[in-house]
């Protein structure tokens, strides 16, 4: 019995050993952000590898990418009119399935149902 724990032990040891680097990886070398796309932005000759539209800025004479918090403002902000103008167009196109339901349903059509509305 205390040949097959230790057996069991020596096995988990070599696993982790061997498996240890697979996932200890570090991934500073995906160049991908949330929508797959980075670029390198160079100004003022310094590079900066930043998702394509966020800005580098000069402030207090530091040259640097937006920070954080404030792109990720800006990408809510975009994203909140996308969902805003999709929102309209659905409640556009409820609108008119509405008036064809209606028309559909109207007793004029009841009436001659071999007419196309």
């Amino acid at each position: 019995m205390f040949i097959k724990i230790k057996n069991i032990c020596l096995l988990a040891i070599f696993s982790l050993i061997i498996l240890f680097p697979l996932f200890a990886q570090d991934d500073t070398g995906l160049k991908e952000d949330a929508e797959g796309k980075t670029v390198i932005k160079t100004v003022s000759g310094l590079k900066f590898e930043v998702p394509e539209d966020r800005p580098i800025e000069e402030r207090n004479n530091i040259i640097a990418p937006m920070p954080l918090d404030e792109y990720v403002a800006l990408k809510f902000s975009k994203f909140e009119s996308r969902l805003q103008k999709i929102e309209e167009n659905i409640n556009q196109i409820q609108d008119q399935l509405n008036i064809i339901q209606g028309e559909l349903n109207s007793p004029k059509a009841k009436e001659n149902p071999s007419q196309k509305p």
